[in-house]
């Protein structure tokens, strides 16, 4: 089916932001961006504020940003601000300049990376809203500050907001919607697979907490193994 001009003025822009992405990464510049921590994912993450984070790479000479790099975009730490990213080359930018930085870290590719992201945050946020859904109807309050159940609610909610950020992240570097989606679905089935084993027995509270922990090592050392041996490959789209 052919593009509509739309169509063919996206995927241009984020072809560029992909190739302005690999450019900086052969740079000395990209010497300059290091990973802080890594979130409960697995995910490496630059810093967002402080000494080893630069500032934002929007402005120009004779007014430079003094924001941070990424301040309130979906790759805080690296590039443009939310205000200087008025682009879709921007966005592709910012998103495969993270890419760049989980697959160094991660020892994958980066169209992997980014699908890889997706994958884990869908999983962690299934089974969260999973576990809600076992609360009864009709016990509210264990859902509210102090209730037996709020701390479902909490990761809920930061795990869903961590993995609609990777999948944003990931169509704005032009990783076909179809894929995405894909790395959604899959991850809603691993978390079918912990509630599952989380379900087979009576645990105590922390006994479950440490089985999660468990867990959440296996489902990273499988994905690792999973993607060094090749059978985890995200194809690049078609322009």
């Amino acid at each position: 089916m052919e593009l509509t001009r739309s169509e063919k003025s996206r995927q241009t822009s984020q072809r560029r932001g992909r190739e302005l992405a690999e450019k900086q990464m052969r740079s000395s510049a990209w010497a300059n961006i290091v990973v802080g921590e890594f979130d409960e994912f697995g995910i490496p993450q630059p810093p967002s504020k402080g000494p080893h984070t630069p500032r934002c790479t929007g402005g120009h000479d004779l007014a430079p940003c003094t924001r941070w790099a990424g301040w309130r975009t979906l790759h805080p730490g690296i590039g443009a601000c939310r205000t200087h990213e008025r682009t879709r080359k921007e966005k592709a930018l910012g998103a495969w300049t993270m890419a760049h930085l989980i697959a160094q870290a991660l020892d994958i590719s980066p169209w992997e990376a980014l699908l890889l992201a997706v994958r884990r945050a869908a999983a962690w946020s299934a089974f969260y809203e999973m576990k809600l859904a076992e609360v009864p109807d009709n016990d509210d309050d264990a859902l509210r500050p102090g209730g037996t159940a709020y701390e479902w609610v909490l990761a809920a909610e930061r795990t869903t907001q961590a993995m609609a950020r990777y999948a944003k992240m990931a169509v704005d570097a032009g990783v076909a919607a179809m894929l995405v989606q894909q790395a959604r679905n899959e991850g809603t089935q691993i978390a079918q697979v912990f509630n599952e084993a989380l379900g087979s027995v009576d645990l105590t509270n922390d006994q479950e907490i440490a089985l999660r922990s468990a867990l959440r090592r296996a489902l990273l050392a499988l994905e690792t193994t999973a993607v060094e041996s090749g059978k985890v490959v995200a194809g690049e789209p078609e322009e």
